[in-house]
C-alpha cells in the first residue's frame, strides 16, 4: 500500500496543478465511467477514541475497480491512499479545551476510478468521539501550620477516580480531602486521576510550619543601664512570618527614654539597637 500524506493547506495546489482529484475531499456522485460502485471503510475497534491514540481504517470495499480513496480525517490532514490496505491516524493536539468534554469527529472517506470518460466516485463517512485525556489539578494554601487542618480542592477533568497521597502520612480516595500534618516540614502532596483515556498525576510541595516561638538575645551580659549605652537585640524565633517587637516604656524613635540608632530601624525588624537616652 502507497499512502500519500499531505495536509489540507496544500490540496488547492495539488488540486490545481493536477488533472485527478488527489488531495481534495470534493462532492461525490459521479459515474462518468458509466458505472456505479461502492466504498466502504469500517473501524478496528470502538467508535471511542482517545487523543494521541492511533486509530486503523480498514478498508472493506468489495469492488476491486478503485484507483485510490481520499481520507479526510476532519483534522486538517487528508490521505491519498493507493490499495486496498488499512490505514493508520494518530489525533494529536487536537482538543482547544482539554475539559470541554468528548467531541464528534466524522471521518469523510470517497473511492475514486478514473476513466477516459471522466471518474467515478463512492463516498462515505464514520463517527467516532474523542474523548480528551485526564488532566490532574488541585489548589490549596501553599502553607499550614502543624496541627492545623488544611483542605485540598480537585479540579480535575476527565477522571473516574481520584487518588490522594499526602507525603508518608495517609492517603485518600475522596475527590476533594482535608489533612492535618504532625511535623513541619515540606511534604509533597500529590493528586492520581484515571479516566478512559489513561492516568495523570499532580503534585505540589506544601509547607508545614511549626507555631511561632517568640524569643529574642541580648549581645553581652548587660546588668546595668546607663545613659547613652546601646544594647543589641536578635530576635530567634523558629518561624515567623511577621515580627513585632515591643520594648516599654517609650513609644521609639520619640521617647524620651530610648530609641533606634538607626533611624530606618522599626518594630518589625529581627535585629534592633536601641540607644539609653535616661536611666
Amino acid at each position: 500500500m502507497k499512502v500519500i500524506k499531505h495536509k489540507l493547506l496544500f490540496s488547492i495546489a495539488i488540486l490545481v496543478t493536477s488533472s485527478s482529484a488527489y488531495g481534495q475531499l470534493g462532492p461525490c456522485g459521479a459515474i462518468g465511467c458509466g458505472f456505479s460502485v461502492n466504498a466502504s471503510f469500517e473501524p478496528d475497534g470502538g467508535i471511542l477514541i482517545c487523543e494521541g491514540q492511533t486509530i486503523t481504517l480498514n478498508n472493506t470495499t468489495e469492488d476491486p475497480q478503485f484507483d485510490y480513496f481520499i481520507v479526510d480525517w476532519q483534522d486538517g490532514q487528508i490521505d491519498t491512499v493507493f490499495g486496498y490496505g488499512p490505514i493508520i491516524h494518530t489525533y494529536n493536539n487536537v482538543v482547544d479545551d482539554p475539559c470541554a468534554g468528548n467531541s464528534e469527529i466524522r471521518v469523510e472517506f470517497q473511492g475514486i476510478i478514473e476513466c477516459d470518460e471522466g471518474i467515478t466516485c463512492s463516498s462515505g463517512a464514520n463517527d467516532f468521539i474523542l474523548v480528551p485525556n485526564p488532566l490532574a489539578d488541585f489548589e490549596s494554601d501553599p502553607e499550614v501550620c502543624v496541627g492545623t487542618e488544611i483542605c485540598f480542592t480537585n479540579n480535575s477533568c476527565n477522571g473516574m477516580s481520584s487518588f490522594w497521597q499526602f507525603g508518608s502520612y495517609g492517603t485518600s480516595m475522596l475527590a476533594n480531602d482535608c489533612f492535618t500534618f504532625s511535623i513541619a516540614e515540606d511534604v509533597e502532596v500529590s493528586l492520581t486521576v484515571e479516566g478512559v483515556c489513561g492516568v495523570d498525576v499532580e503534585t505540589k510541595t506544601i509547607s508545614v510550619v511549626a507555631p511561632p516561638e517568640a524569643t529574642f538575645t541580648q549581645a553581652g551580659q548587660i546588668v546595668t543601664i546607663c545613659q547613652n549605652d546601646e544594647l543589641d537585640l536578635s530576635a530567634i524565633t523558629n518561624s515567623f512570618t511577621n515580627l513585632d517587637w515591643s520594648i516599654t516604656p517609650g513609644p521609639g524613635l520619640d521617647s524620651t527614654i530610648w530609641c533606634y540608632t538607626d533611624p530606618d530601624m522599626n518594630d518589625s525588624d529581627q535585629d534592633i539597637t536601641i540607644r539609653f537616652k535616661q536611666t
